[in-house]
């Protein structure tokens, strides 16, 4: 679920979470999602919801994300990037920046269920 109000800034995940996405992995080797939370003092899945836009980081973690050199201020507030290797997943050497932990679904696309005629069983 992304948050609302990311969904009122720009429409989706902020480039900020992209950008931490590629913070991690361009750590020799990438760092995993439980490393890089606890070097910027939070929690696994609150580092995750910031990669997917499905949380906003507080003043506190935007300050430690920025004195780490995750990203800077204005990412908090500009759209993910759609073009370019980091829209792709990919990186200029092409390894790939997306990565799941879990795969579940195949893509970012939202789910659609089939409609349900009523009375039918």
């Amino acid at each position: 679920m992304t948050s609302m109000s990311t969904q009122l800034l720009h429409g989706g995940p902020s480039r900020a979470g992209q950008k931490l996405r590629q913070w991690r992995n361009a750590h020799n080797p990438p760092l995993s999602g439980e490393d890089a939370a606890r070097q910027l003092g939070i929690s696994s899945p609150s580092l995750y919801r910031i990669e997917t836009g499905a949380r906003i980081a507080s003043d506190p973690i935007k300050q430690r994300m920025v004195e780490a050199g995750v990203c800077d201020f204005g990412d908090f507030f500009a759209p993910k990037e759609t073009n370019g290797p980091e829209a792709s997943g990919r990186e200029a050497n092409g390894s790939d920046t997306n990565r799941r932990e879990t795969n579940d679904r195949d893509s970012d696309a939202p789910l659609v269920l089939p409609r349900l005629r009523r009375g039918a069983a």
